[in-house]
């Protein structure tokens, strides 16, 4: 399937570029079709407050996130295998590495190295951005591991995959060949049922790794029913989840 393409669609099935669809639509038929431009602007209006409130938010996150309970800390595996989209690949260089996102997932994945509970550090991810296909996520989060202190030697990149699918897929190979049993599967815990879906579709049974919390557990709100940026960003996560595992369902990628 086109990357591309998929890329180009994907925010117009998100919360605010669906509302804005909607509100064009509104426009549009506004005056040839009245009745429905006032539906198309409620249903945006309503999409927009439910999906912008934190309690709304926290309704679709939490699932996610509650999915999987982080390991005790007395469990052992071979291997950490951390997915990538932390990166800001846009304006990272070998010298200088932007995160804009979840950096808890090379931090916790290093430790788990650190700390002896892992002896592999597995990174997995290229660039999913279609306008720099050249990137290689991986790498990045490598040398960041490196300066957290984890020996190059303990170190093994996978920089080709582009989507959560094909990090399992291209991981599988690496863990297979190495004869790792073993690993913890190191990413935001609202990423984790999909990405767990994956791996377990190449026949490998991780051990699901949670980072990364944005709602649980529960913290207070002063207002919990009026609509935030905030609030929006988050349910923007789980939409995305959400269509995610619809979509590798329909394609039987999970």
């Amino acid at each position: 399937m086109n990357i591309s393409l998929i890329k180009f669609a994907e925010p117009f099935f998100l919360p605010l570029g669906g509302a804005c669809v909607l509100l064009v639509l509104a426009l549009l038929t506004s005056f040839l079709r009245p009745w429905a431009s006032r539906f198309c602007l409620v249903l945006a209006l309503a999409a927009l407050w439910g999906l912008g409130v934190p309690v709304g938010a926290r309704l679709l996150v939490a699932p996610l996130e509650t999915r999987y309970p982080v390991p005790p800390e007395a469990v052992r595996a071979d291997a950490a295998v951390v997915l990538a989209g932390t990166v800001d690949l846009a304006r990272s260089t070998s010298e200088r590495i932007e995160l804009y996102d979840r950096p808890e997932r090379i931090i916790e994945g290093a430790q788990l190295v650190l700390s002896g509970r892992a002896r592999w550090l597995v990174i997995s991810g290229g660039s999913g951005n279609p306008l720099r296909p050249e990137a290689r996520e991986a790498e990045y989060l490598a040398t960041l591991a490196r300066r957290l202190g984890v020996p190059s030697g303990q170190i093994l990149l996978q920089g080709d995959s582009r989507t959560t699918a094909e990090d399992a897929e291209r991981t599988a190979a690496i863990l297979k060949r190495r004869g790792i049993q073993s690993f913890f599967l190191v990413t935001s815990a609202f990423h984790l049922p999909r990405a767990v879906a994956c791996f377990r579709k190449q026949g490998l049974e991780p051990i699901p790794y949670p980072v990364d919390f944005r709602v649980t557990p529960a913290t207070a709100t002063l207002n919990p029913y009026v609509p935030t940026a905030g609030g929006l960003q988050l349910s923007t996560l789980a939409v995305y989840e959400y269509l995610g595992l619809a979509g590798y369902w329909a394609l039987r990628r999970l």
